[in-house]
């Protein structure tokens, strides 16, 4: 099934160094135009969460529609993150940079000119694609350009850069829907863009994988529905059930096509990713943290701001405003952590950092017993320490674990972490969440319809949509649903916190014998 790459192009990104040589003399230079191409997807990915009010009310979104605003690019994006790693592998990292960052800009534009939901969902699902073009090149192109006693700093810069878009997204996207249309949002992705496109084009050198030389098909369609398929179940099954038809269906169809991915690309000659790869230790290890890294702070992103909107009264810019200790963590922090691993060891460090974040989440879910704001803030800040120590670590135990031939590879691995690890903590958390808050809920002395109940369960926000009531019975249910929030945070929260701590156990163990 492996098709040859013509002879034609293989001009287009002839490396100009292999490993082994000097490395590149103007790395430094290079890196934070790299860089630039994920802060712009964490602009985003942030950004759009706190404009769901705004998509609502301006374009009319019913729940479903804003759901699929957030899902399609989910799912495209994790559908297409392999098959975005082998093109760049064969074709050449600094084209598909290129490629995917023009990708994306043409999705922001679609998404920031659209008159209704669908057209929305589709401009969401077009940057997806080029996130997934842009993801992988844009870290495994780290490991062309710096040595490896150079790398673990790289990636700590790289990732502290990056993390600068997920704390300015909800800032900015506030500061924008409070002056302008909520297409402002998607629309400020493109100048970013097309700097990062100018910049990699002067800065970047060309390289790609030159043992790489034939693509594999079979393997990109297996993998886009097995990724495609169990994403779509996760996010899928707590909205429609985890026995309903389509969700039982997507998680077949991925599961399936997964079994029959790993059997081709262990017998193709030109395998798409190597599978091979999963049986080395710290690659193991570092994917395990980088997947619970990311279960959590999706946790903490989805039941967070709606604790700070609906329990607290904030705006959606003060929301986002308290959220910033996540990003400013990352940021500051990153840098710093590859001096921390070589000062007290990767083991340590993973094994601390996760103990941290699962100190972190246990204050959080202690918000209703410590009671306010300030518990949100200090559960923050000490999650935001783990948070931004253990993501360099984590992506150099996987990415310094391979030879540059690999790095592909390895920057697919990282990805595959954080995208399943967000979407089963988003399934997971957030059902455990909602089940809580309702069998908390308490409303049956409050005189409500069969209908305004149903209304007030939906959701943690559920009682933003109860209408038609008198100021008494909506104090009441106010107040009612206010404290069933809280316990389902509590819930949902502590749960994450015991994984968290769990992950810190098993980082410990499986660093100990990694190889």
């Amino acid at each position: 099934m492996a098709i040859e790459v013509p002879h034609w192009l293989h001009w287009v990104e002839r490396p100009r160094f292999a490993e082994g040589t000097e490395p590149y003399e103007r790395r430094w230079w290079a890196l934070p135009a790299v860089a630039l191409c994920v802060f712009t997807i964490g602009i985003d990915v942030s950004i759009v969460g706190i404009a769901g009010p705004t998509i609502t009310t301006e374009l009319n979104a019913s729940a479903a529609e804003l759901q699929w605003t957030f899902d399609s690019f989910t799912v495209v994006l994790a559908g297409f993150v392999l098959i975005g790693g082998g093109l760049a592998e064969r074709f050449g990292r600094k084209g598909v940079l290129q490629i995917g960052l023009a990708i994306f800009a043409a999705g922001s534009l679609v998404a920031a000119f659209a008159g209704d939901p669908l057209t929305l969902i589709v401009g969401r699902a077009v940057t997806g694609l080029g996130a997934a073009l842009v993801f992988p090149p844009a870290l495994s192109v780290l490991s062309v350009l710096f040595p490896e006693s150079e790398r673990p700093r790289a990636i700590g810069i790289w990732a502290g850069v990056a993390a600068s878009g997920m704390a300015l997204g909800p800032v900015i996207g506030g500061l924008l829907l409070s002056e302008f249309w909520v297409g402002s949002v998607f629309l400020v992705n493109v100048p970013v863009s097309i700097l990062g496109i100018l910049l990699l084009a002067v800065l970047l050198p060309p390289s790609r994988d030159d043992d790489r030389v034939g693509l594999d098909p079979l393997g990109a369609l297996l993998s886009l529905f097995a990724l495609g398929g169990i994403i779509y179940g996760l996010i899928e099954g707590p909205a429609q059930g985890w026995s309903d038809s389509t969700v039982i269906a997507a998680f077949a169809i991925g599961i399936v096509c997964g079994i029959g991915f790993v059997s081709w690309e262990l017998r193709t000659r030109h395998p798409l990713f190597d599978v091979r790869v999963l049986t080395i230790g710290r690659v193991v290890t570092g994917a395990l943290a980088m997947s619970m890294v990311y279960f959590t702070v999706s946790s903490i992103q989805l039941l967070i701001p709606q604790y700070l909107e609906f329990v607290e009264g904030y705006s959606t810019l003060a929301a986002g405003v308290v959220m910033i200790p996540l990003g400013v963590g990352l940021a500051t922090l990153s840098p710093r952590s590859a001096g921390l691993v070589e000062r007290f060891g990767q083991r340590t460090m993973l094994t601390a950092t996760l103990a941290a974040m699962a100190a972190g989440l246990a204050i959080l879910a202690l918000v209703d017993v410590w009671g306010g704001v300030a518990n949100v803030v200090l559960g923050l800040v000490v999650f935001a320490v783990g948070f931004g120590l253990v993501v360099a670590p984590a992506t150099s135990a996987i990415m310094v674990s391979l030879p540059v031939s690999k790095a592909g590879d390895g920057s697919s691995v990282n990805l595959l972490a954080r995208q399943v690890g967000g979407a089963v903590g988003v399934a997971l958390i957030g059902s455990v969440a909602t089940l809580a808050y309702r069998r908390d809920l308490s409303v049956d002395d409050l005189g409500l319809s069969g209908a305004q109940q149903d209304e007030l369960e939906k959701s943690l926000s559920g009682v933003e949509s109860v209408t038609g009531l008198s100021p008494s019975t909506q104090a009441a249910v106010d107040a009612t649903a206010d404290a069933s929030v809280a316990v389902g945070l509590q819930w949902g929260l502590g749960l994450a916190a015991l994984f968290a701590a769990v992950a810190a156990l098993l980082a410990y163990r499986c660093a100990a014998g990694a190889s």
